[in-house]
């Protein structure tokens, strides 16, 4: 059991996509006050591609995973009543 964030792009897992969406998703999370697992001084991350490759690009559906420190409480609070 981990905590991600995850970053969801259509399109071909180039290294230029990949490495512009982890950092895009690094500021994000960073941003919200989370922490990245690093090891070696490197988040761990991962990507996942869902589609057989002849799928055509824009059908295509990838994800960024970047791996949290501990638990997740709620982002978002209930609105006082």
């Amino acid at each position: 059991e981990k905590n991600i964030a995850v970053s969801t792009f259509s399109g071909w897992v180039t290294d230029g996509e990949v490495q512009s969406r982890l950092e895009a998703l690094l500021e994000n999370t960073k941003k919200d006050g989370l922490m990245p697992v690093v090891e070696a001084e490197t988040p761990v991350w991962q990507v996942a591609q869902y589609n057989p490759p002849f799928t055509i690009p824009w059908l295509r559906r990838n994800e960024i995973w970047l791996v949290l420190e501990g638990p997740i409480e709620e982002l978002h609070s209930e609105s006082p009543r």
